[in-house]
């Protein structure tokens, strides 16, 4: 039996130990594999300069539309404000 395995999606320039950090940590919290996975996205097409924020509910659409390969879940990742 495979274990679950959890997708994590970096959409910008994060530190690798960062990444590998927490990764472990959601993997022993939650006894399964995580993967960590670089989204290579232009983002800029969700940024709303009225509020001066990225779209949210646009980025979670995107993330949700992505391929996991048989992870039971996938996270998107980002370091700008949502």
């Amino acid at each position: 039996m495979n274990p679950q395995t959890i997708t994590f999606v970096s959409f910008g320039l994060f530190d690798r130990g960062f990444l590998e950090k927490i990764s472990e940590a959601v993997g022993h919290e939650y006894k399964c594999l995580v993967i960590i996975k670089d989204a290579h996205v232009d983002i800029s097409e969700f940024y709303d300069p009225v509020r001066r924020q990225y779209n949210g509910d646009k980025l979670l659409y995107e993330v949700n539309s992505m391929q996991a390969n048989g992870s039971v879940k996938i996270i998107g990742l980002f370091n700008v404000d949502l």
